[in-house]
């Protein structure tokens, strides 16, 4: 089976930039049109550049996990006990919405 063909073209966001639609994302469809007349250099360093703005990005969301965690743990408490009764089984076990209330 053959992979689904891709579609590359400019966008029309005011930043410009290209979008490129396809099922099976495949590189090289994609950096053919919009870098043909890109030298090597450039564009190694381009992925130089990349790597190290998505390294930037892994550490600002373990940053954002990390200052979130104290209400990431909370969220989960309030949803164990709405949904967690005494005898252990995950349901709904409030009779009304005051009772949400009162827990968050």
């Amino acid at each position: 089976m053959s992979p689904t063909p891709c579609s590359v073209y400019p966008s029309l966001m005011p930043d410009g930039g290209w979008v490129c639609s396809c099922a099976l994302f495949e590189a090289n469809l994609l950096l053919s049109p919009v870098h043909q007349d890109t030298s090597g250099v450039d564009l190694e360093s381009g992925a130089l550049s990349l790597k190290s703005y998505l390294k930037g990005q892994i550490q600002l969301r373990k940053q954002w996990v990390k200052d979130n965690f104290d209400c990431f743990v909370s969220c989960k408490n309030t949803i164990d006990s709405i949904l967690v009764c005494p005898n252990g089984e995950y349901k709904v076990c409030l009779s009304s919405a005051s009772e949400v209330y009162n827990i968050v």
